[in-house]
């Protein structure tokens, strides 16, 4: 659900200039950026343990967590 453009979100700001503060000064005033509110159901990142691949799912629907080691198939 889009809510507006960053710079009418003050708790927005606050938090994306305190982290991201190069970015802020760069995009936030922007014209065309805006903001969206979003729920995820699904997140996959990859990791990297001793140098062996791994995939890490988050499976927010369904209240799983799965590490996976990567095999390449």
């Amino acid at each position: 659900m889009e809510i507006g453009s960053p710079a009418e979100n003050a708790d927005f700001c606050d938090a994306y200039k305190a982290c991201f503060p190069s970015a802020f000064r760069r995009y936030t005033m922007l014209e065309n950026e805006r903001l969206f509110v979003v729920t995820p159901t699904f997140i996959e990142s990859w990791v990297y343990i001793d140098s062996i691949p791994y995939i890490q799912i988050l499976d927010i629907k369904n209240r799983k967590y799965i590490s996976k080691q990567y095999n390449g198939v």
